[in-house]
C-alpha cells in the first residue's frame, strides 16, 4: 500500500534522489520484456523494448526515474530504444549470467560505467565502458569502450555503495580461482582491486562452473555467490576495506543441489536477513529434473544453523511447458522477482523479509506475456544493491500533529541524528534516538532529514511529511478471493468528502478487477485532505475436492490428495503435505491456499471387514500348460483384470493376473505373476568398443533365474561377467527346454566425445551434418543446439543423429550456435555436461 501523507516508506542514500530506488525504475530483460516502476504497487508492463537475450542484462534510469539506457553486454540501447552510435561490439555475452552492470561515474552526473563480463570464463573477462549522456543530443554515446580489467572471470558481478555513502564497490570472482576482486570506484576512477582468497575454488575443468549469480546484501555486510555444479558460498564483506572473509558453503557434499546445473539465482531480502537461491538438479525422490526456490535465515548464529534453516519455498519437476528457474532480483517495491525461461509471467516473493511461508511466494503472479510485451528468459537486470536498502518509516496521528519516526540501524552505523524540519520547536527539532516522535505545532509540509554516521563518514536521507492532515486507511495491498470487493474506509469526523480514482464521490467503492484504487478524503470543516491507495489482486478460490466419501476395507491405507500445486496445505491433523495417508476411519478436511486464496473440503471414510483373497505365490509353468485361478469367497462379486466376473479364471498365456473381490463396498485385490518356461532366447548385444579403465558387463538380454545354467567361454558359470580387455566372448545358456549360444566381440574403442567447431550443410556430401563423434561407452545422451535468441533449433538423444542446419523446415543462417551435451557412461553413472559453440558456414 502507498500512502501519500501519513505513511511513507523511504529508501534513500547520499548523492541520489529522495527515493534512491529510482535508478532501478526501468527493467528490460529476456525476449523483449520490460517493466516500469513508479514508487508504489505493481509495475507497468512495457512493450517498447528492442532487446532479446538469454541471460544477464543491465538498465539504468536517472534520479527522477526516467530511462537512460539498457544493455545485454554487447549492445546499448538509448531511451528511444535505438542502439547508441558507438554502442555495439561490447565484450559481454548474451549467455552470461550477469553480463553487464551499470554504475554512475562518481561526481560526474553525465557519465556512467558499464561493466561487462564474457561467458564461461573465456578470454573476454571483465571490461568497462563509459557512456556520456551529454553526447548525441542527450541520448548518450559510448566514449570509452572495452577497457580490460581482469581475465578470466566467472559470470558474476555485483556492486554496492561504500560505507562513506559516496564511492562504489564493484566485486567479481576470477575463474580458476578462489578469490574475490573488489574494485573501489571513486571520483579518481577505478582503483586497483582488493583481493581476498575466501571462497570456493572455481575450477576451469568445466566451463559451466563459471555460471551462477553473485549478490552483496543491501546492508553491505554479506556476500553470496552461486557456482553452478559446485555450490553456494556465503561470506562476510567489509564495506570499508573491501575485504571478503569467512567463506562458508551453504551446500554440503552429497546434497542434490551440487549436481547437474546446480545453483543459479541469488538474492538477499531488503533487510539482509534472508537469502534466496534458485537451483536445478535431479531429484531422486521425485525421479526427475527439478527446479527449486530455497530460503535461508541469515540471523542464526553459525553456518550449521543457517544450513538447517533451509526452507523450500517452491519446487516442481521440469516439464514440456516449464523452463528453468533463473535470476532473482529485488525491486523498488521491496519484493523479489524470479525469472523463468520461456515464460510469460514472473514469480513474486511478496514479503521477502519474512521466513518460510510468510514470505508469500506467488508463482507466475506478474504477467509480462506476448500480448503485453515479451517473455522471460534466465536473466533480470543487475543494479547497485544499495538501491534496495530499507530507509525510515513515518507514521502520523489522524487528528493531531504527532508524527512517529522509525529506523533500524546497521552494525556499521555508529549513530543517527534526526532533523524534523521544524526550527520553531527549538531543541525539540532534533533527536539522536533510532526511533522517536515529534509534535508539529502547526499543520504544514515539513522536510525530515536523517543523518547516519559511520566510521567512513556520514550520509543523509530526507523526505516530506504533511503534519496535521486527516487519517484513514484503505488497508494493505491484498489478494481478493472473490469476484468483487467493497472498499469502505472508516474516516473520523463530520462533513467528509470522498473522491475515488474514477471520479466517484460515494463513501464506498466496489472493485472487480486487479489494479490500484485511490481515494482522496477531504474534511470540509478544515479543508484537510489525505490520500491513500491500495492494490487489489483478484484471484479465484482454489477449485479442488477430496472426492466422494470412501468405503474401504479395514486395515487398508488410503491416500487423500489435494491439488498438485498450491502455496500451502493444512490437513485436519496438522500435516502440511499435498497428500495425506489415512489408516483409520473418520472425517478428514484439507485447507488449501493458492495465490493467497483459501478453500476447505472434507471427506468421510468408513471401514468394512475385508474378504480374504489369495491367488497364491507367483509361479512358473511350462509353455502350453493351463492354470486355473480361484478367487474363493463364494457369493461375493469378482472383477478380473479383463473385466470378467466369474469366480475362477483360466490362464493360457504368461502375464500378471489380478482379481478384485467386493464384499459390501469393501474391495480386496490380489495378483499373481504366471510365467512360462521356454527355450532360452537371448543376446549378448552388438559388438562394442572398450576404453582403458573401462569395465563392460556382459549379461544375456533376458530375465535371469535359477532355472538356467550358464557356461561362458572363459570357463565361468556366473549369470554375468565383467570385461576389461578386448576379445571374443561367448555364452551357452541352458534349461530344460533347450540350449542357445551367442558371442560378442569387444574391440578397442574410440573413447572421447567430440563435436566439430564448424560444419557446412551445403549438400555436397562432406561435413553436411553436425553431430557428436566417438563415445561408444555412452549410455545416456542429450544433445541440444540453440541459436543466439535462445531457441532450441535441434535436440536428440541419439548419439548417431546430427543437425542438418535447418529449423522448422527453414535453412538457418551462417552464425555461431551454442550446443550443450549431457551424458552418462557405462562405468560412471554421474551426469556430465559439455558446452560449446559451433559455426554454421554456408
Amino acid at each position: 500500500m502507498y500512502r501519500s501523507s501519513t505513511l511513507l516508506i523511504l529508501l534513500s542514500f547520499a548523492l541520489l534522489s529522495v527515493c534512491a530506488q529510482q535508478p532501478a525504475y526501468h527493467w528490460y530483460f529476456g525476449d523483449y520484456a520490460g517493466l516500469r516502476f513508479d514508487g508504489g504497487g505493481p509495475p507497468t508492463v512495457l512493450t517498447n523494448g528492442k532487446m532479446s537475450t538469454l541471460e544477464g542484462v543491465s538498465a539504468i534510469s536517472d534520479n527522477q526515474g526516467a530511462l537512460l539506457f539498457y544493455t545485454e553486454g554487447t549492445r546499448i540501447w538509448n531511451r528511444q530504444h535505438t542502439v547508441m552510435p558507438n554502442g555495439t561490439g561490447l565484450s559481454g555475452n548474451f549467455s552470461t549470467t550477469q553480463s553487464a552492470l551499470t554504475i554512475p561515474k562518481i561526481d560526474d552526473p553525465q557519465r556512467y560505467y558499464v561493466f561487462t563480463l564474457g561467458a564461461f570464463g573465456y578470454a573476454d573477462g571483465l571490461k568497462y565502458n563509459i557512456v556520456n549522456m551529454a553526447l548525441n543530443s542527450g541520448l548518450g554515446d559510448v566514449e570509452v569502450k572495452n577497457v580490460p580489467l581482469l581475465t578470466p572471470v566467472c559470470e558474476k558481478i555485483t556492486a554496492l555503495k561504500h560505507c562513506n555513502g559516496h564511492d562504489i564497490w564493484v566485486i567479481v570472482h576470477p575463474f580458476n580461482s578462489d578469490a574475490f576482486y573488489a574494485y573501489l570506484v571513486t571520483s579518481a576512477g577505478i582503483n586497483a582491486p582488493i583481493i581476498s582468497s575466501a571462497g570456493s575454488f572455481v575450477s576451469s575443468s568445466q566451463s559451466y562452473f563459471a555460471t551462477g549469480a553473485m549478490k552483496v546484501s543491501p546492508d553491505g555486510k554479506k556476500l553470496a555467490a552461486a557456482h553452478s555444479g559446485i555450490g553456494v558460498d556465503l561470506l562476510e564483506f567489509d564495506n570499508n576495506t573491501g575485504i571478503v572473509s569467512n567463506g562458508q558453503s551453504l551446500f554440503l557434499p552429497g546434497e542434490p543441489y551440487n549436481s547437474g546445473s546446480g545453483a543459479y539465482g541469488i538474492e538477499f531480502s531488503p533487510n539482509s536477513e534472508m537469502l534466496y537461491i534458485t537451483a536445478q538438479y535431479f531429484d531422486n525422490t521425485d525421479n526427475g529434473n527439478t527446479d527449486i526456490l530455497m530460503q535461508y535465515n541469515l540471523t542464526l548464529p553459525n553456518i550449521s544453523a543457517i544450513r538447517n534453516s533451509r526452507q523450500t519455498i517452491y519446487k516442481r519437476l521440469s516439464g514440456p511447458l516449464t523452463g528453468n528457474f533463473g535470476a532473482l532480483q529485488l525491486t523498488p517495491e521491496g519484493k523479489i522477482y524470479m525469472a523463468e525461461v520461456l515464460q510469460t509471467s514472473l514469480s513474486v516473493i511478496n514479503k521477502p523479509d519474512q521466513g518460510a511461508l510468510a514470505c508469500q511466494f506467488a508463482y507466475a503472479q506478474l504477467p509480462i506475456g506476448y500480448t503485453l510485451g515479451g517473455m522471460s528468459m534466465y536473466g533480470l537486470p543487475s543494479f547497485i544493491q544499495s538501491y534496495f536498502r530499507p530507509g525510515f518509516i513515518i507514521t502520523g496521528s489522524c487528528n493531531g500533529n504527532l508524527m512517529q519516526f522509525k529506523y533500524k540501524r546497521t552494525v556499521s552505523e555508529l549513530s543517527v541524528k534526526w532533523d524534523f524540519g521544524d526550527p520553531a520547536s527549538g531543541v525539540n527539532n532534533t533527536s539522536t534516538l533510532d526511533s522517536c516522535s515529534h509534535v508539529y505545532a502547526t499543520e504544514g509540509i515539513y522536510t525530515v532529514s536523517l543523518i547516519r554516521y559511520t566510521n567512513c563518514g556520514s550520509d543523509t536521507i530526507t523526505n516530506l511529511v504533511h503534519a496535521g492532515s486527516g487519517y484513514f486507511d484503505l488497508g494493505n495491498d491484498t489478494i481478493i478471493c472473490s469476484s468483487s470487493y467493497t472498499l469502505a474506509p472508516q474516516v473520523p469526523g463530520s462533513n467528509i468528502q470522498f473522491l475515488w480514482q474514477n471520479g466517484s464521490t460515494a463513501p464506498t467503492f466496489t472493485a472487480t478487477q486487479d489494479g490500484r484504487y485511490l481515494l482522496e478524503v477531504t474534511n470540509a470543516n478544515n479543508g484537510c485532505s489525505t490520500k491513500d491507495s491500495i492494490y487489489l489482486f483478484f484471484r479465484p478460490p482454489p477449485l479442488f475436492n477430496l472426492g466422494p466419501d470412501i468405503d474401504k476395507c479395514e486395515g487398508v491405507v488410503t491416500t487423500l490428495h489435494g491439488p498438485p500445486v498450491a502455496d500451502f496445505y493444512t490437513w485436519s491433523n496438522g500435516a502440511a503435505a499435498d497428500s495425506l495417508i489415512v489408516t483409520t476411519p473418520g472425517t478428514y478436511w484439507l485447507d488449501v491456499m493458492v495465490n493467497g486464496c483459501m478453500r476447505r473440503d472434507s471427506i468421510r471414510i468408513t471401514d468394512h471387514v475385508p474378504p480374504i483373497v489369495n491367488l497364491g505365490s507367483d509361479t512358473t509353468v511350462c509353455e502350453a500348460t493351463a492354470l486355473v485361478l480361484d478367487a474363493q469367497n463364494a457369493g461375493m462379486q469378482y472383477k478380473w483384470q479383463d473385466q470378467s466376473a466369474n469366480r475362477t479364471f483360466r490362464v493360457r498365456t504368461p502375464g500378471t493376473y489380478s482379481v478384485k473381490v467386493n464384499n459390501v463396498n469393501c474391495i480386496v485385490e490380489d495378483s499373481i505373476r504366471v510365467d512360462y518356461l521356454a527355450k532360452p532366447r537371448f543376446s549378448l548385444g552388438p559388438d562394442a568398443g572398450i576404453c582403458p579403465g573401462m569395465t563392460i558387463l556382459l549379461q544375456p538380454a533376458m530375465e535371469t533365474g535359477a532355472q538356467y545354467s550358464y557356461t561362458w567361454s572363459n570357463g565361468t558359470f556366473d549369470s554375468s561377467i565383467r570385461i576389461t580387455q578386448p576379445g571374443v566372448y561367448a555364452l551357452t545358456l541352458s534349461n530344460t527346454c533347450g540350449t542357445k549360444t551367442d558371442e560378442v566381440e569387444i574391440t578397442k574403442g574410440a573413447c572421447v566425445i567430440y563435436v566439430p567447431g564448424a560444419f557446412t550443410p551445403n549438400g555436397d556430401g562432406t561435413n553436411d551434418v553436425l553431430k557428436a563423434f566417438y563415445g561408444e561407452h555412452v549410455t545416456e545422451f542429450d544433445f541440444r543446439i540453440h541459436n543466439r535468441w535462445g531457441e532450441t533449433v535441434f535436440a536428440t538423444n541419439n548419439i548417431k543423429t546430427g543437425w542438418n542446419g535447418t529449423f522448422k523446415g527453414q535453412l538457418q543462417n551462417s552464425d555461431v550456435y551454442i550446443w550443450h551435451i549431457r551424458f552418462k557412461t557405462v562405468n560412471d553413472d554421474t551426469e556430465k555436461m559439455m558446452k560449446g559453440t559451433v559455426l554454421l558456414i554456408r
